[in-house]
């Protein structure tokens, strides 16, 4: 019994390539990935402390990307606390103000004879 021949698609040039790789990525990935680095570097920038307490870390002046697996999880726990601690005051307040503007607008109801 013979078999058939496999079919294979054709080599795809250095552009398709690219574009295919471009595209494995959802957009929504893409622009949240474009954000955090935005974020980071913003942070890499304006962090006061940039060498590290151990020795075998390289320094915060590093780029992210050449920066070694070590390195770059020591980096990131870092960034990870002091961001999300501003994110958290930012939410508490945001809380605390819509709490008292709630509070405040059912007092002024209960004055006003509004409920």
């Amino acid at each position: 019994m013979a078999s058939k021949p496999r079919t294979f698609r054709k080599p795809k040039n250095a552009l398709e390539e690219k574009k295919m790789l471009e595209n494995a990525v959802p957009k929504s990935t893409r622009s949240v990935n474009k954000w955090a680095m935005k974020i980071f570097t913003e942070w890499q920038s304006t962090r006061v402390t940039k060498k590290p307490e151990t020795p075998k870390i390289q320094g915060l002046e590093t780029n992210i990307i050449e920066m070694t697996a070590e390195s770059l999880n020591f980096w990131l726990t870092k960034f990870i606390m002091e961001v999300c601690c501003i994110f958290y005051f930012f939410i508490v307040y945001v809380i605390y103000f819509f709490f008292y503007f709630f509070m405040i607008l059912n007092f002024i109801r209960g004055k006003l004879g509004w409920l």
